[in-house]
């Protein structure tokens, strides 16, 4: 069977309350304290990883250039050198191979054509300074551009244009925002713009003498908030400005200090990485360095053995290079097999026509055979 439902007392006391919608003070200042003290932590923190990068990019690194230059001059031209013929070497594989997959050929067929190709272009004549504009039949540069001489549209794009006319407007027409878009979002451009002109009046290089790398930073955040649209980084990054100037947050919201320091300690985050990096590097902390010999004998060992490897590459290659060569002058100079004919056969004598003895002829044959003896003619009898 169901379950009755019990009825809940309330007092006139609890319905009062619950119909009271008066707003109860908070004391923040302990929220505040906790805030201001994180802000000043990663601040300080913030500086100081911001000096430790600086130092290496503006004293650390050019003296360590300089250095290197000083004492690696001649092993890092022949690491250049080599790299740089390594790198030509391989574009022409590339090219090779290319050649060769395309048109079904052996590499040394394709090294060849290639080759060749190349010999074509440096020793075909440039052309003049008027003719590298002028290509049309009067050297304007222009090529005549047949004229259409009835001036009449296709009436396949008219029939197109007829048709699709209306829905090209109605698209159009969806593309403009509504009245009513615009009027929710002009207050919001308007906040946008007004938080825009107050850091530019802070930041703009043009107003300030002293343009620090934070304040270049806040000056290239601030484009980029306005162009997304985000005034809340807007307020952040004019907030940061107002408490450089005065030194204290005093008028600064809880909620405007929470977003400023997360965003130090974003940032903070970023340069960590970056100074995880360059610890690595053999420019870090150079110029606090006093004894170099142990840091310029394993330079040194590090090029040669660089150079070494980079040697061994380079002959590879030179060797692939010089055994197409050579298959390519082998097939040049071998010859070409001569087509396979059929041997003539010689040409059957035809027989000769007897000449018809003439009358005169048949009377002598007559009395030849007459006086010859019987013996010789039935010799053959016997």
């Amino acid at each position: 069977m169901p379950r009755r439902k019990i009825p809940i007392k309330t007092t006139q006391a609890s319905r009062l309350m619950n119909r009271c919608r008066a707003l109860i003070q908070v004391d923040g200042t302990n929220i505040r304290k906790k805030l201001t003290k994180a802000y000043q932590k990663a601040l300080r923190d913030l500086d100081n990883s911001r000096q430790k990068l600086d130092q290496f990019h503006k004293t650390d690194l050019p003296e360590f250039t300089s250095w290197v230059s000083t004492r690696f001059g001649a092993q890092l031209t022949q690491v250049r050198e080599i790299r740089q013929q390594i790198a030509s070497d391989e574009e022409l594989f590339m090219l090779v191979q290319t050649e060769a997959f395309r048109r079904g050929i052996s590499c040394a067929k394709a090294y060849e054509l290639i080759m060749k190709r190349r010999e074509d272009l440096e020793s075909s004549p440039k052309p003049a300074d008027g003719d590298e504009e002028g290509h049309g039949p009067d050297g304007s540069g222009k090529a005549e551009e047949p004229e259409d001489s009835e001036g009449e549209e296709d009436p396949f794009e008219a029939f197109l244009r007829d048709i699709f006319e209306d829905a090209w407007s109605e698209e159009e027409s969806w593309d403009e925002p509504s009245s009513e878009k615009e009027a929710q979002s002009a207050p919001k451009h308007g906040r946008l713009k007004e938080l825009y002109r107050a850091v530019v009046r802070k930041l703009h290089p043009d107003h300030q003498p002293d343009m620090t790398s934070q304040k270049t930073e806040w000056w290239h955040e601030a484009q980029e908030a306005y162009e997304k649209g985000d005034a809340d980084q807007l307020e952040v990054i004019l907030t940061l400005c107002e408490i450089g100037e005065g030194g204290t947050t005093s008028q600064t919201s809880a909620s405007v200090l929470y977003k400023i320091t997360e965003q130090l300690k974003s940032s903070l985050r970023g340069i960590k990485r970056q100074l995880t990096k360059l610890r690595r590097d053999p420019a870090w902390n150079f110029s606090n360095k006093p004894d170099r010999d142990d840091l310029e004998d394993r330079l040194r060992l590090e090029l040669m053995e660089e150079i070494s490897i980079l040697r061994d590459r380079d002959q590879q290659n030179k060797e692939t290079i010089e055994s197409w060569k050579a298959a390519a002058e082998k097939s040049r100079s071998k010859p070409k097999p001569k087509p396979k004919t059929k041997p003539k056969q010689p040409a059957k004598p035809q027989p000769q026509a007897q000449a018809q003895p003439t009358q005169q002829g048949q009377a002598q044959a007559k009395s030849k055979a007459k006086a010859e003896p019987v013996s010789d003619n039935l010799e053959f009898l016997f």
